[in-house]
């Protein structure tokens, strides 16, 4: 089996050489997409081993984590995905797992935990979050990623302490006929 873990980055180099040390035993590649980086983040990669691409940042979490997996070699890919085509991210923040037919006899539960681990509160990024979620929110959406979007906005606005904002947008999730599982893969 071989491992390939995928990272797209920005002005990371603080918390990169742990993140890039807790996988480089098990991960048989390392992709680093950065996504325009001020910092030593593509030095850091390069010092791993990662293979290292550049990417605009176009305010779309999906797009970069696209251009991974679209690089990966391993056979299987970031959260364990099989390296098969259909794969793919959507949404601008908080992005959803998509896999376009049914999902393929190699898909096997994994017994691995991945930790991603928490970083002090940072009321700028939670802003910038907020603000992609509301651009977002204009567009035509489908019920379920509108249904998404109203449960991160909410979640946005509590970390805010907006909670008569967070308030609503959880109501908007709670009335939605559309409930997401806890299965973070969807088939198209």
């Amino acid at each position: 089996m071989r491992l390939s873990v995928c990272l797209i980055v920005k002005n990371e180099a603080p918390h990169l050489s742990g993140c890039l040390a807790s996988v480089q035993e098990i991960a048989d590649e390392i992709i680093v997409v950065a996504t325009g980086s001020e910092d030593e983040s593509a030095a850091i990669a390069k010092d791993f081993g990662a293979r290292l691409f550049f990417e605009k940042w176009n305010d779309d979490f999906s797009e970069a984590r696209n251009v991974a997996l679209r690089q990966a070699l391993g056979f299987y890919k970031r959260a364990l995905l099989p390296h098969l085509p259909g794969f793919r991210f959507e949404g601008v923040v908080h992005e959803q797992l998509y896999y376009e037919g049914s999902v393929p006899e190699q898909w096997h539960a994994s017994k691995l935990i991945l930790h991603h681990l928490p970083r002090a509160f940072d009321q700028k990024k939670q802003q910038y979050y907020l603000a992609l979620i509301q651009r977002e929110l204009k567009k035509p959406l489908s019920a379920e990623q509108k249904t998404n979007y109203y449960k991160h906005l909410g979640d946005s606005y509590l970390l805010l302490k907006q909670q008569r904002l967070a308030l609503d947008a959880y109501l908007y999730f709670e009335k939605s006929s559309f409930k997401p599982s806890d299965i973070f893969l969807r088939t198209l």
